[in-house]
C-alpha cells in the first residue's frame, strides 16, 4: 500500500509543475514578435531624431525606427524606406527591412544647404514617422565683401558689409568684421564698415573676418559726381522691375529716387 499512497502523493505536485510551464510557455509566446506576414500599423522612430551636423556630413547617430502591429507588437522582416526631403541630403541604405525585433535603421548625411533638414521612414500603408536635423554652416572657407565696387565723390559715402562663408556658401554668423582702408589718403573706413571718400583716385577696402579677407575697389572722383559711374541711373516708379547687373558674387543697379522722395541706404 505505500507505493500507492507515494504516487498518489506526488501526482498534484506533478499536475502543479505542469501548469506553472503552461504559464510560463504561455507568457513567453505572448512577448514574441510576429513574422513578415503580419500587418504593420505603426512606425515608431527610436533614435535620432532631432540632431544637429554641419552641411554635407552625417549624422553622429543612426536613425532607427520600430514597425508594429495592431496588438503593438514588433513586426519583423518589413521593408522601410527612408524617405529624404529635397536637399536634405541622402539616407544609406535607401530602404532597410525590419530585425527580430522589429527595428529598421539608416545612417544619414544631411545637405549642404543649412537650416532644417527633413527625413520620413515609410512603411506602405502606415502613416510615416518624420525625423528633422538642423545643419550648420561649416568652417569659414570665404569672405564676400558688398558691394564689389563703388563709385563716389569727394565727402560721398558708402557702406561696406561682410558675408563670411562656408564652402556652400552657407552664411555664417555671429561673426565680427574688421574694416580697413588701403589708401587712406583718398578714403577711410570706421569700424562698421562707413567709407568716407577724402580725394580723387582709386582706394580700396578691406573687410576681414576669421582669417578671410576680401577687397572693395573704389573710383572717386571731384565733389557731386554721380554715384553710379558708367552705369546709367534708374529712376523706379511704383510697379517697374528693375534687371540688375550681375557680378562676381553680387547683383547690382544704380537706382535713382524721384524728386521729393528721401533717400535710403540699401
Amino acid at each position: 500500500m505505500r507505493p500507492l499512497l507515494l504516487t498518489r502523493r506526488r501526482v498534484p505536485h506533478l499536475v502543479a509543475a505542469l501548469g506553472i510551464s503552461s504559464v510560463l510557455l504561455g507568457a513567453c509566446r505572448a512577448s514574441e514578435g510576429t513574422g513578415p506576414g503580419a500587418t504593420p500599423t505603426a512606425v515608431v522612430i527610436q533614435a535620432g531624431n532631432q540632431q544637429t551636423a554641419v552641411a554635407g556630413a552625417a549624422l553622429p547617430t543612426a536613425l532607427a525606427v520600430l514597425v508594429t502591429d495592431k496588438d503593438n507588437k514588433p513586426v519583423s522582416g518589413r521593408r522601410v524606406d527612408w524617405d529624404v526631403g529635397v536637399g536634405s541630403g541622402t539616407a544609406s541604405p535607401a530602404s532597410s527591412t525590419t530585425d527580430s525585433r522589429g527595428i529598421a535603421t539608416t545612417s544619414w548625411t544631411v545637405g549642404i544647404t543649412a537650416g532644417t533638414a527633413r527625413l520620413s521612414a515609410q512603411v506602405n500603408g502606415v502613416n510615416p514617422a518624420p525625423f528633422i536635423a538642423t545643419v550648420l554652416p561649416g568652417p569659414a572657407a570665404s569672405m564676400v565683401a558688398i558691394p564689389e565696387s563703388g563709385f563716389l565723390g569727394v565727402g560721398d559715402t558708402l557702406r561696406v558689409r561682410g558675408s563670411l562663408r562656408d564652402q556652400f556658401g552657407n552664411v555664417i554668423v555671429g561673426q565680427s568684421f574688421s574694416f580697413t582702408s588701403l589708401d587712406e589718403a583718398r578714403a577711410s573706413v570706421d569700424g562698421a564698415g562707413l567709407v568716407t571718400a577724402l580725394a580723387p583716385g582709386s582706394a580700396r577696402v578691406v573687410a576681414a573676418a576669421s582669417g578671410r579677407a576680401d577687397t572693395v575697389l573704389l573710383t572717386i572722383g571731384p565733389a557731386g559726381s554721380g554715384p553710379c559711374g558708367p552705369t546709367a541711373a534708374q529712376t523706379l516708379a511704383v510697379g517697374d522691375v528693375v534687371d540688375p547687373q550681375a557680378g562676381t558674387n553680387s547683383l547690382a543697379a544704380c537706382l535713382e529716387a524721384p524728386p521729393g522722395t528721401l533717400s535710403a541706404e540699401f
